[in-house]
């Protein structure tokens, strides 16, 4: 990653308090896209996967060019991003990468994007007959909402190793109103980016403390990740869903040593899921409150005008746990 320029902002990773200036209250508003690495050379076939299976469109691709150089990977490496038309949030950006995924959900960091859906079983019907995509979880109603439950789920991976959970929301809880496909697609964006933390409690609290993220949810759970790597019969881990202010959420789960490091390339964004963005109306603010928190900045203020940016300007951050946050904003 570069060395960030000045932005007014201390870039020391452990700040006793929060400055006075910066309100309590600011906090993210939307998650706006994930960024998955696929092989060098294979960003066209990922492509052609996401546009023929989800009915998503190409809403940039090129060059990363100085966004690149912010990351530290070079300006030449290739980038798209693909939503369903007219989606403003919950965006995969593809980039190219020298380094292949590890298993899924076996490491710290970004593990698995969840999609909504307009029909989740027939999606069900369509992935289960695709070569790119391997069901590893049928679809179940979610017993984490009200009876009637609230959504329906199922679970697979996806090119390149990505895991991927498909969801049907199937009423709007009051208080914890999710993102919706757009009328007639019957695939939507991404609206929770999940996240397997090594340390719970110092995840929880920098996400909430640091990004003002509201727990909407606290629960104990045996993911796929028991099923795939074989954890022992019984075990659980906690599991928080936090809620920005918009209609996207962060699932954070506390892996602890059920889960490992992500070996990444120096200078490489991590392999598989890298990084997640997330919109905020005070980009100051937001970026001063997660350093008071323990994060730290690796890419400073920057720029971008092509989508999803449309001229807003990214900063690039590491949380205390290692994985990677964009905060974008005027």
């Amino acid at each position: 990653m570069s060395t960030p320029e000045s932005y007014g902002i201390d870039h020391s990773s452990a700040a006793a308090t929060l400055p006075d200036t910066v309100p309590t209250s600011a906090h993210v508003e939307d998650l706006l896209a994930v960024t998955a690495t696929v092989p060098m050379g294979e960003l066209d076939s990922a492509i052609a996967i996401y546009t023929s299976e989800f009915d998503w469109v190409v809403r940039w691709s090129g060059a990363m060019g100085a966004l690149g150089e912010s990351w530290g990977i070079g300006s030449d490496r290739r980038m798209a991003c693909l939503a369903p038309a007219g989606e403003t949030r919950g965006w995969l950006r593809l980039v190219e990468g020298p380094t292949p995924s590890p298993a899924p959900l076996s490491t710290w960091g970004w593990n698995a994007i969840e999609i909504c859906v307009a029909d989740v079983d027939g999606m069900m019907e369509q992935v289960s007959t695709s070569a790119h995509f391997r069901v590893n979880g049928h679809p179940v109603d979610l017993a984490i909402s009200d009876d009637p439950p609230g959504q329906r789920a199922m679970q697979a991976v996806g090119p390149h190793g990505l895991q991927t959970f498909l969801t049907q929301v199937l009423y709007q809880i009051p208080g914890m109103e999710l993102l919706v496909p757009p009328p007639g697609a019957k695939v939507g964006g991404i609206f929770i980016a999940v996240l397997a933390a090594r340390s719970y409690d110092q995840a929880i609290g920098f996400y909430t403390g640091g990004l003002g993220l509201e727990t909407k949810l606290e629960f104990e759970y045996r993911p796929t990740a028991a099923r795939e790597h074989n954890w022992p019969e019984g075990d659980k881990i906690r599991i928080a869903a936090l809620k920005t202010r918009g209609v996207t959420l962060i699932e954070l789960g506390g892996y602890g040593d059920h889960a490992g490091p992500r070996p990444t390339l120096p200078g490489e964004l991590p392999p598989a899921l890298g990084m997640a963005s997330f919109i905020t109306e005070d980009l100051k603010a937001s970026v001063v409150r997660a350093v008071g928190a323990g994060a730290r900045v690796v890419a400073d203020a920057l720029a971008v005008t092509h989508p999803p940016y449309e001229g807003r300007t990214s900063i690039l951050v590491k949380a205390p746990g290692g994985e990677l946050i964009e905060l974008i904003g005027p």
